[in-house]
């Protein structure tokens, strides 16, 4: 293929509990809070599975700030199984790569043993890369419900066709963010230069991300010195 196919280099998996950590977070975060949160270095894996969440839809990136997509908000909002599963395939449906298998395979059976071979002589993915990645589409396919366990494909709306309701969701969204202060938990905001974080503390590790913001404050005013 001479032109150029996108593709993630993290799992749809890992994609998604990136978008939950943020959104735990309050919505948005810098990318060390969110690092912190999942329990990972900031390194090349995570600005990976960064990147892949951001192919997904499921986050934007600014710089050194993530916040969760208006598409994602609307996954939360799901009334049931069902249009969440619609959302969730919506996702992973979005990497171009992703969608043009499925286009291809989905009146035959996936050839998954040599998925990799195919991604390297038929659609441009580098040779390093085509393992990971046919692994990425087959575990995620199956995560999404549009994989069947023989390797078949399960009929799915046409894509453009799902989350119509957005007005809905928008105000959905807008009442739980209204609602969000009566809770059992503990909730800190943090608003500052370059900074807006909600935590909401709903176990002990929660603490140590609040620590660790409170460290950055703190060496912003050592800065000052």
């Amino acid at each position: 293929m001479s032109k150029k196919i996108e593709y993630p280099l993290a799992s749809f998996k890992m994609s998604l509990e990136l978008a939950k950590a943020v959104s735990d977070l309050g919505g948005s975060c810098n990318m060390e809070i969110a690092a912190e949160k999942m329990g990972r270095k900031l390194g090349g894996g995570f600005q990976a599975i960064i990147s892949a969440a951001g192919k997904f839809g499921l986050i934007i990136r600014k710089q050194r700030e993530l916040k969760c997509s208006d598409d994602y908000n609307q996954y939360k909002l799901s009334y049931n199984k069902e249009e969440e599963i619609k959302h969730l395939q919506k996702f992973f449906l979005r990497i171009s790569l992703f969608k043009v298998i499925y286009e291809k395979y989905k009146k035959s059976i996936l050839p998954v043993k040599i998925l990799d071979k195919i991604l390297i002589k038929e659609m441009g993915v580098e040779e390093k890369a085509a393992s990971r990645v046919s692994k990425y589409f087959i575990d995620g396919a199956k995560f999404v419900g549009i994989l069947k366990p023989d390797d078949n494909f399960n009929e799915i709306e046409k894509i453009e066709e799902i989350g119509n309701n957005k007005g809905i969701a928008a105000e959905l969204q807008g009442n739980l963010q209204n609602n969000s202060r009566e809770t059992n938990n503990f909730v800190v905001s943090i608003v500052g230069p370059g900074m807006n974080h909600k935590i909401e503390i709903k176990e002990k590790e929660d603490i140590d991300i609040l620590n660790a913001i409170l460290k950055k404050v703190i060496k912003r005013f050592d800065e000052d010195i």
